[in-house]
């Protein structure tokens, strides 16, 4: 919601529950007999962890690819203080640069980096609103790894100039599901499709998610 395809209110939102909830009242409308894995990239890694602790009944599993959980380009205190003064004080629709600038931090690959420089969908800035809820969002999903009961694979780029490679392992190992998965590329960058051979990245996801859905079928 406010980005990418989403032309109305771009880098605007309501709050944080609004991400939840498009996710969750899409989950709704699947067959109660299917598989559901939730895959998320990057923020999207925020947003599936938020998902699978607030309706883990909905979800059989998460995939993290190289998530934001823990993000090296995260808001500081003083950047958080300020966002909140903004708010307090009504500018909520005012707009900030969103921290993410560079292509080379996404990719080593530079026909992937101009892809990234010239993507029209790229959000660029958003409001103090929709930074607000980000950080809420985050605060959300991270607080207590103990709440999340489904199985979880985290994919990590060793040479990730966005991921706290270190923290997101942390949080995977203190999550409530003995079920859990850890794989890192150590010379890749931050998106793993954009790397020169991602097949292994394919395969090794798709491998995971073969494994999850046959363990299902042999529970019913």
């Amino acid at each position: 919601r406010g980005s990418g395809l989403n032309s109305l209110a771009r880098g605007d939102v309501k709050d944080w529950q609004t991400w939840v909830t498009d996710v969750e009242s899409y989950l709704e409308t699947l067959p109660s007999d299917r598989y559901r894995i939730l895959l998320g990239s990057g923020w999207g890694g925020i947003l599936a962890v938020a998902v699978a602790r607030h309706r883990p009944a909905y979800l059989h599993g998460i995939g993290l690819l190289c998530p934001s959980l823990f993000s090296k380009r995260a808001p500081n205190a003083l950047q958080r203080t300020a966002l909140r003064l903004a708010s307090m004080v009504g500018l909520n629709n005012m707009r900030v640069s969103i921290p993410l600038t560079g292509p080379a931090r996404f990719t080593d690959s530079p026909s992937a980096q101009r892809y990234v420089a010239q993507d029209t969908l790229a959000l660029r800035k958003m409001t103090v609103r929709m930074a607000r809820a980000n950080l809420q969002l985050t605060r959300f999903a991270t607080e207590d790894p103990r709440q999340i009961l489904i199985p979880v694979l985290l994919m990590m780029a060793g040479n990730d100039q966005i991921t706290d490679n270190a923290r997101a392992r942390q949080f995977v190992e203190k999550i409530g599901h003995e079920d859990n998965r850890v794989i890192e590329y150590p010379d890749a960058s931050h998106t793993l499709e954009f790397e020169s051979d991602p097949s292994g990245y394919f395969e090794d996801l798709a491998s995971w998610c073969r494994d999850m859905a046959s363990r299902g079928n042999q529970t019913r």
